[in-house]
């Protein structure tokens, strides 16, 4: 059995992915002497290791820098390590920067059936919740990247399906919107404090109407515990 990770470590956020034909390794370079994580691409079983094995002479691994794990996907076809490969800071909060996730790689561990689950936990906020329940059973707490799942906007929209490749977006009642997102940010500061809102919607195109809404009902009600980024 694995032993427990040490509490209180920071996530690694600068890695090093090394494809080899029988194990993923993940590479820590923040210049720490940690251990590094290795996925077998048999069996999808996952251990610390600590050193990078020896390359071969003829065939050398496959080397990206990548910016963090989010998790182990389990389907019937089998396992699949998910890692973020391209981020872009969108905002920051006390100090600390928020990434956008701007692409993954989805890398197959194995194809058996034995690692299939009838049941997938979807929380409120951690999207990738599922996909790190393997890594979270082996206590492999700095490789554990929390990835914040979007919400909706916080009033009502719709979008009818018809002929066209993209159907328009319609806000329903917009008189409404004001009172609704006041309400919906009045419950989260209630229930988590203090509130910071960033808005990932496209400013142009169909989605624009969206976002030139949602800022309008959420600028006049800014306050010390409630803020809006765009």
């Amino acid at each position: 059995m694995m032993e427990r990770a040490e509490s209180c470590q920071k996530l690694y956020t600068r890695l090093r992915l090394w494809e080899f034909p029988d194990e993923y390794v993940i590479e820590t370079t923040d210049g720490s002497s940690a251990s590094s994580l290795s996925i077998n691409r048999v069996d999808a079983s996952i251990k610390l290791v600590d050193a990078i094995p020896e390359c071969s002479a003829v065939r050398g691994p496959k080397i990206q820098a990548i910016f963090g794990v989010v998790g182990m996907l389990k389907l019937v076809a089998g396992s699949y390590l998910i890692v973020v490969t391209e981020h872009e800071c969108v905002a920051s909060y006390l100090g600390h920067p928020i990434f956008k996730v701007v692409s993954m790689r989805i890398l197959p561990c194995d194809h058996s059936l034995k690692n299939s689950s009838p049941e997938q936990a979807e929380p409120i906020f951690l999207w990738n919740n599922y996909t790190l329940e393997v890594l979270i059973d082996h206590k492999l707490d700095p490789f554990l990247l929390p990835v914040v799942q979007g919400r909706s906007m916080p009033f009502l929209w719709e979008q009818i399906a018809d002929l066209t490749y993209k159907p328009k977006f319609e806000i329903v009642k917009p008189e409404e919107v004001p009172r609704v997102s006041e309400r919906h940010f009045l419950d989260l500061r209630k229930e988590y404090g203090v509130v910071l809102a960033i808005d990932l919607v496209n400013t142009t195109g169909d989605e624009g109407c969206l976002s030139a809404k949602f800022a309008s009902s959420v600028e006049p009600i800014q306050s010390d515990d409630l803020r809006y980024s765009l």
